[in-house]
């Protein structure tokens, strides 16, 4: 019977383990200047690099995002504007492109997920430059 319990409690680790593991973070501050989603680098080719990070982006006033990426105990800070929107995103998420502004000759491209539910998605399509 001892045994039962033991695999009962583990099998309830790994469930805990997995839906953690599936759950994309989302928070959005009442006032919408900053929220949290994933992010994860995009190279030249539009090719994901690495796997999503947690990204705290900040809107600022001239129309730029501030992201800051957890990255092991460090942060890593830049700014960014939006490029464009996924057309065809993965099933109840929505996914922005950004690009780094901090230096004009090496482009830096980052693919933030969000929910499709989110109340800060307008405000980012609103930010979108013309004719995307």
């Amino acid at each position: 019977m001892d045994m039962v319990w033991v695999l009962l409690f583990i099998a309830a680790l790994v469930a805990m383990y997995w839906v953690g593991y599936r759950l994309d973070p989302h928070f959005v501050s009442k006032n919408g200047y900053r929220f949290l989603c994933l992010g994860q680098e995009v190279e030249a080719d539009w090719q994901l690099v690495g796997r999503p990070r947690e990204t705290w982006v900040y809107l600022l006033a001239d129309g730029s995002l501030q992201l800051r990426q957890k990255r092991f105990l460090r942060r890593r800070t830049g700014i960014y504007r939006l490029i464009g929107k996924a057309p065809d995103p993965p099933k109840r998420k929505t996914v922005f492109l950004v690009r780094s502004d901090d230096d004009p000759t090496v482009a830096h491209y980052v693919a933030l997920r969000l929910p499709s539910t989110s109340k800060i998605i307008p405000e980012l399509e609103s930010m979108l430059p013309p004719g995307v």
